[in-house]
C-alpha cells in the first residue's frame, strides 16, 4: 500500500480508511482530490460512496463557473477537501 508511511497512517489521526476521487478543472486537468478517511478499516458504504460523487461534483461545477484568472500568483486552485465519516 502506498500510503503506508504515510504521517497520517502512522500517527494521529491513524487514518486507517481512505476513499477519493478527482476533481477536475474546466480543462479536465485533474486539481484536487475529493475524499472520505475514517480512523476505522473498512470500506465505504453505498451513501457515503454518493456523498462522495456528490460533493465531487458540485466542486466541479462551482469551478466550471469561476472566471479563468491568470494572476501569476503561482496558485494552482487546488482545493484542498476533506469530509470524515463518523460511524457508530
Amino acid at each position: 500500500m502506498r500510503c503506508t508511511h504515510s504521517p497520517l497512517v502512522t500517527g494521529k489521526p491513524f487514518i486507517r480508511a481512505y476513499a477519493g476521487v478527482p476533481v477536475t478543472a474546466l480543462a479536465g486537468q485533474r486539481v484536487e482530490m475529493a475524499c472520505i478517511l475514517d480512523r476505522k478499516p473498512g470500506q465505504c458504504d453505498p451513501i457515503e460512496l454518493a456523498i462522495l460523487g456528490v460533493l465531487r461534483n458540485a466542486v466541479n461545477a462551482d469551478l466550471a463557473q469561476q472566471p479563468n484568472e491568470s494572476s501569476g500568483s503561482g496558485d494552482s486552485g487546488a482545493l484542498p477537501i476533506a469530509i470524515g465519516c463518523k460511524r457508530p
